[in-house]
């Protein structure tokens, strides 16, 4: 009777786990957001044409 009531527990805890992997990994903003991010990206661009920061 309980080795099928524990059976059940795991698989459950299981596939919340999974489900909370998958939750965790959804991200909530888009990849791209701010102005922060495209300096940092315009800045590495500059620096693979001309080797250097400035």
């Amino acid at each position: 009777m309980f080795k099928g009531i524990l059976q059940k527990n795991k698989v459950t805890l299981f596939a919340l786990l999974i489900i909370l992997n998958i939750v965790i990994r959804i991200h909530s903003i888009s990849h791209e957001k701010g102005n922060d991010s495209f300096f940092i990206h315009s800045l590495a661009n500059w620096i693979t044409i001309y080797g250097q920061a400035t």
